[in-house]
């Protein structure tokens, strides 16, 4: 089982996830970093199957350094956040990723 927990302050975002990967009884491996730099201010965490997870977490990531290097500006915490959710949504039933996500950041505000 997965552990992924997010805080969310007046100025901050806490992400705590555990490293663990586990497959039935067995536990393989206790070091598994599940928490992604997505951009310098956009983190996620991720829990589930540790190949999906990794493959989707690199998936957004290019694609978010896509996007900024396409039209020249960075997507925001919620655009970033709803893009995610429509390509996690759009895997249910039919692939690629089995995973859940929790994405976090903090836009800065002003010039």
């Amino acid at each position: 089982m997965d552990t992924a927990i997010g805080i969310k302050g007046k100025d901050f975002v806490l992400l705590v996830c555990d490293s663990n990967v586990a497959r039935s009884i067995q536990k393989l491996k206790e070091t598994e970093d599940k928490i992604i730099t997505i951009d310098d201010d956009k983190m996620m965490c991720l829990a589930g199957e540790i190949a999906d997870s990794k493959d989707f977490s690199d998936y957004i990531q290019k694609n978010v350094h896509l996007y900024k290097y396409r039209h020249g500006y960075k997507l925001s915490v919620k655009e970033t956040a709803n893009w995610a959710g429509r390509q996690l949504a759009g895997a249910l039933g039919r692939g690629p990723w089995q995973t859940n996500a929790m994405l976090a950041g903090c836009d800065k505000e002003g010039p």
